[in-house]
């Protein structure tokens, strides 16, 4: 939501039915907002193989100068992107004592798929979409937050088992004293 350029009465409306939204949870909840850098140089070629595809000699020049403008708003300003995450935590005391890694599992999903549930179910009140995020993506989330972002993402894949490096336990050494 551009909560910048909604009016005055529309901004309240969703500040009042976040309000409720928080209000109606019984259970707390961590907002967590991710920022990083765009990288706009796939864009850039884009726009370079549209301009030369171009046949209109005023709309080529058109679009250098767009490309002029873009890449000197980005040396000027700093253009991030902000990913808003929400975290539902669970604490051990909520859990209890169980018997079995399966058990705990189990108890684990009975207690957070609702709350997840009702959650999205209180953003869609707001007009905001939410999902759960997967593990993958949780994972590099993770990896971005504590090793920072690379500057362009490579599609991830297959690794040729043969280039593979496998590792060996170390045999323990000897000591002769």
């Amino acid at each position: 939501v551009n909560f910048g350029l909604l009016s005055d009465r529309e901004q309240a409306a969703i500040i009042a039915t976040f309000a409720q939204m928080l209000n109606s949870l019984s259970f707390s909840i961590q907002i967590m907002i991710h920022s990083e850098r765009l990288n706009i140089t796939s864009y850039l070629q884009i726009l370079d193989k549209a301009q030369k595809a171009q046949t209109n000699p005023l709309l080529s020049q058109m679009m250098t100068e767009y490309r002029r403008f873009i890449q000197s708003t980005i040396k000027e300003n700093e253009v991030l992107d902000k990913k808003f995450y929400i975290v539902i935590p669970l604490f051990g005391l909520e859990l209890g004592l169980t018997a079995s890694k399966a058990s705990l599992e189990q108890k684990i999903k009975t207690v957070l798929v609702p709350r997840r549930d009702q959650v999205i179910r209180q953003l869609g009140r707001v007009g905001l979409k939410a999902t759960q995020v997967a593990k993958q993506k949780l994972i590099e989330i993770f990896y971005d937050i504590y090793n920072g972002q690379v500057e362009e993402k490579i599609p991830s894949q297959n690794v040729n088992p043969e280039l593979a490096v496998k590792l060996k336990n170390p045999a323990p050494q000897s000591s002769t004293s």
